[in-house]
Order: structure tokens, then sequence, then C-alpha cells
């Protein structure tokens, strides 16, 4: 499911708003409604709290089996956007048991976004994510089942880092709203983009850096390590801010433990330090394959030479003058005015807003903003004053940047769960004019979580019969995974006889740049269709003469339907191979 973006609620908010209203109205008018129900059942979730392979374990499937049978309404997720493309590359490099790709002949037609061609053809993206897309894809033969795999192992590991701050049973009923709530519902789900691999380092530092603290550390510290190389492996920024946040933390529980002297402290963060080196040698060594340099990251050439990513907004801005492709000019027009908008009182304010409400859609939305109220009261808790401090943290330095997506804050997402975890601990014991309102309310608010994606789907299968439809039945859809034009032409191309080269001319001026079409694999001698830029009659004839065992089409993709033209005299499309493309 798409993440719905605009100003308003969306519509699987609207129904947690419904849900929240209907909870709270029975908690307060009945608050025994349900109790003999859930009271006969708890008993069993206690138990099964008490074993963390197995709570671990069916929590992980309550995030992966509802989505999968969704798949009749909400079918697997094609690319979309420029990271999905650049990450797939990267996953597609790795397939291929290499680092980067050589640089492409003619490599000027294939120039495309957040993608080298210089000195290498690769991602510009580091590793982490696109290694588990590349393990799904080789396993299961498609790069989604990285995806899934990914989100199953963060919901596990949900459970098994809330056992070292919280009581099983609380660790089990944090890890199944997180299941239900950002696994099945999410964007991380549902695109190749995701944030479940930095959160699975995230939450693989949280969980073990409490054990590390105990009699048997070795092994708890070097997970600890393990998971801050993840993190690295995806976001080296975040790793820093989580490993000075985890310093002055056991820097803080030492100053309380007379026992734990300052070499005991070096002692146990030393195999941590191991893991984390490990790490960060590794990409030194990628560095120097894909850049040639072991401490150039693939993004800072693509900054230098696109412009993009832009500075933070403390720094100066990237300037880039001279650009082969309009296309790109633009994409790095958009962000230098992201940027200097940020730069101003009011852009900074609408900024920080917008990122708000991207935190608050993603982590929280109307059913957890409930728990996240009492945890206010829960304030003077350590686990609520540490994970409210990591969570500060995370927005502060992100705050500072010029665009922000809630994935941003994946390594942190162990602190977030502790905050709603601790305010559901607070409700629970609330009582409003001597009655056990908070009992009800929690019991009410799990069932909620578990009814709202099965509600939303209602909504959409029934949704051409409801009143209003045409009205909001856009945005239903924008919840669910949905094809693209790209993905219906290159589908198109696919069912012809032969090898294809698709020459992509867009509309100048009027062209969006966040429609970028021009992307390949980590091979494109070896597939099927291959698509390039549009460079002019004289170019366009070299590659044509390059690649002339292959049919050129003129693809025009701002055109509605997209248009598809066969040039050199080729036929026509296959009847009934292109639908919607004329």
């Amino acid at each position: 499911m798409r993440l719905y973006w605009g100003a308003g609620l969306s519509p699987l908010e609207w129904i947690e708003c419904a849900l929240v209203a209907a909870s709270l109205a029975a908690a307060l008018l009945r608050p025994g409604f349900g109790q003999a129900w859930f009271a006969r059942r708890e008993p069993a979730l206690a138990r099964l709290a008490s074993r963390p392979w197995l709570s671990a374990a069916l929590v992980a499937a309550l995030a992966v089996v509802p989505r999968l049978l969704l798949l009749p309404v909400d079918p697997v997720p094609v690319a979309s956007i420029h990271d999905e493309f650049s990450m797939l590359l990267e996953a597609d490099t790795l397939l291929h048991g290499r680092l980067a790709n050589p640089a492409l002949p003619l490599w000027q037609h294939f120039e495309t976004l957040f993608v080298i061609s210089q000195p290498t053809y690769s991602s510009q993206y580091l590793p982490g994510q696109p290694a588990a897309l590349a393990l799904g894809w080789a396993v299961f033969g498609h790069p989604w089942a990285g995806v899934v795999l990914g989100v199953a192992l963060l919901c596990a590991l949900s459970v098994w880092m809330l056992r070292a701050w919280v009581p099983p049973p609380w660790a089990l009923l944090g890890g199944a709203v997180l299941a239900l709530h950002l696994g099945v519902l999410s964007y991380w789900m549902d695109t190749y983009w995701g944030g479940a691999v930095p959160a699975v380092g995230g939450l693989l530092a949280l969980g073990a850096a409490p054990r590390a603290l105990g009699r048997k550390w070795t092994g708890p510290s070097l997970v600890a390590g393990a998971g801050l190389g993840i993190v690295f492996l995806c976001r080296p920024l975040e790793a820093a801010l989580l490993v000075l946040f985890l310093a002055g933390w056991m820097a803080v529980r030492a100053k309380r433990d007379e026992q734990m002297t300052v070499g005991r402290i070096v002692l146990r963060a030393a195999p941590a330090a191991m893991a984390l080196a490990a790490a960060v040698a590794f990409q030194a060594y990628d560095n120097s394959r894909v850049t040639g340099s072991p401490l150039t990251f693939a993004y800072q050439i693509n900054q230098r030479e696109y412009g993009t990513p832009q500075s933070f907004l403390f720094q100066k801005p990237v300037q880039v003058e001279n650009f082969r492709h309009q296309e790109l000019r633009d994409e790095y027009l958009e962000q230098l005015r992201l940027y200097r908008r940020g730069r101003t009182p009011a852009g900074f304010a609408a900024k920080t807003a917008g990122m708000l409400r991207s935190m608050w859609g993603l982590y929280f939305g109307p059913l957890l903003t409930v728990p996240l109220i009492f945890c206010w009261g829960a304030r003077r808790g350590t686990q609520v004053r540490e994970a409210a401090a990591l969570v500060g943290v995370f927005f502060v330095a992100h705050a500072l940047y010029h665009a922000y997506y809630p994935h941003y804050d994946a390594p942190a997402l162990g602190a977030f769960l502790l905050l709603i975890v601790a305010g559901w601990m607070r409700m629970s014991r609330w009582q409003w004019r001597g009655r056990p309102s908070g009992a009800a309310l929690s019991r009410l608010l799990a069932a909620s979580c578990a009814a709202s994606p099965l509600l939303l789907c209602a909504v959409r299968i029934a949704g051409p019969g409801l009143p209003g439809w045409q009205n909001w039945g856009r945005k239903v859809e924008a919840e669910f995974a949905q094809d693209n034009p790209r993905h219906a032409v290159m589908r198109c191309l696919e069912a012809q006889p032969g090898r294809q080269l698709a020459i992509i001319r867009y509309r100048q001026p009027g062209h969006d740049p966040g429609g970028e079409w021009v992307y390949n694999g980590a091979d494109p001698a070896a597939e099927k269709v291959i698509t390039a830029r549009d460079m002019g009659e004289a170019a366009n004839g070299e590659l044509e003469t390059t690649m002339a065992d292959r049919k050129v089409w003129l693809v025009e993709p701002d055109e509605r339907p997209p248009r598809l033209t066969p040039l050199s005299g080729q036929l026509s499309p296959t009847p009934g191979s292109c639908p919607g493309v004329r």
C-alpha cells in the first residue's frame, strides 16, 4: 500500500479515527465491554509471550501472511520512482556477483537520476537495502521477496528488542501492533526503498545494548556492533547518530553503577567496535570498486556531476552548471529550490511541519496516537526519556536536510516502539471516575489495529457501490500498490519478438522530472529491452548503429496515453500486447 502524502487524512487514517472514537466511547461508557472475552484469551497470550522464539515468529507471520492474502486486491508492487530503480540496479549488480558495473558504451544516452555513469555504471546507494532485494531475488526469483523478508525480520526483532526494555507480554503487544500498523499497511512493504533493513540494524543495536551490560556481554556487544554496521551500510549519518547516542547512554548507565568503570565500558564496547569496523572496511572496499577511492561514496560522485542530493541547510548549496539532459537539470533545480526554501524562516517552518506530518503518519497514525498521549504521563520513566531523546536527536538532524521521508528515521524505530508501549502500559492502568476505562481502551485499541486493514480492504472491494465514491475513490486506490505507465510499456516491448531498444523522448518544457523512464539493469547488453535517452538524430543514429541487432522504438511518456512509435520500418506492436498504449 502506498502511503498517502496529502495534507488531509488518508482513507486509512479516517478509518482509524472512527475506530479510535468508537473505542474511546465504549471504554468510557461501558468499560466492561468485551472484558470476559478478552479475559479468557489473555492467559494464553501471556504463555505465548513467555516463549520468545515462538512469539517473534508469530509476529513476523502477522505482517507477512495478511499482506500475501491481499495480493488479489493489492498486487506485487512495481518500481515507480528514482530511488527504487536505483536500488534495484544495485541489487541486480550484487546478483551478478560484483559491486560495480563497467561503464557503458555511449553512456551519455543512459545517464539517469541517482545513478553514476563514470568511472563505473552503478547506483548511488550503499549496498545495505539492495542486498536484501538481491537475496529475495536470488532465492525466490523476485526482489519484492527481499522486501517481505526484511519486514518479517524487523517485526520479529521488534519483540526481541522490546523484551530488553519491557515485560514479555508488552513486548509481544508492541511487536504485534508494529506488524499490523507498519508491516501490512505502509510503503515499507510496498516499495523497494523502504526502511526495513536499517530498522533491522537499529533494532539489533537497541536490543543488544541493555543486554551488553549484563554478565554475558560478549555476544550482545557483537550483535550491537553488527546492527550498527547494518545501519552504516544503509545510512552512514544515522549510524553515526546511533553510535553517539549509545555511547552517551552507556556513559550515563555506568555513572549510576559504581562497579561499571571506564575500563569495563571500553572492554564491553570492544566487540561492538570490531563488528562496526568490519562494516566500515567493507564499505571502503565497495567505494574503491565503485568510485576508485575508498573514501569517496557513489552519492558524492552523483552530487558533483548532477547536483543531487543537495546539501544540508547549514552547508553551501551544490552548484552544477553544465547538463547534457534537461530532465537531470530539472531534478537538480527542484532539489535546489527545496534547499533554498528550507533556509528561509517560513520555508523551514513549513518543512518541519511536513516532517511531523509524515513521521506521525507512518509511526503513529490516529490509533497509536492514543498511547503516545498517555506516554506523556510516563515521561519520568527512564525508558521514555531515553527513547524520546533518540527520536529528538534524529528529528533535529533530519530537520537540517532539505528533504525528508519517514524511513530516514528507520534506525530509531525501536525508540518509537518504546514510546508507544510505555504509553500503552500506562493507559492500561488509567481509571476514569474510578472505573477501569484504561484496560478496556487498551484492549479495544489492540483489536482496532487488527480491524483497520480489513476495513480498508472492504472499502476498496465494495467501493464503486458506495455513495460518494467518485470523490474519494482515488485516495482509496492510492493506498494500494498500483501499476504505472512505464511498466505497461515495458511489458509491451517484452512481448515483442527479438530484442528492443526504446528511445525515450520527453516533452520539453513541461516534463515532470519525477517521471523518469530511463533505467536499465546491471548488464543492459543482455537484457531484452534497453531504455536510452533521446539525444537528437545524429547521436540516436550512432546508438542505433551500435545496437543494430535491436528493433528501435520511440517512446513519448508525456503523451496521454504514452505514445509508442516503431522506427526503422519494423511492424507495429503485436495486437493485444500493449493495452492503453497507442
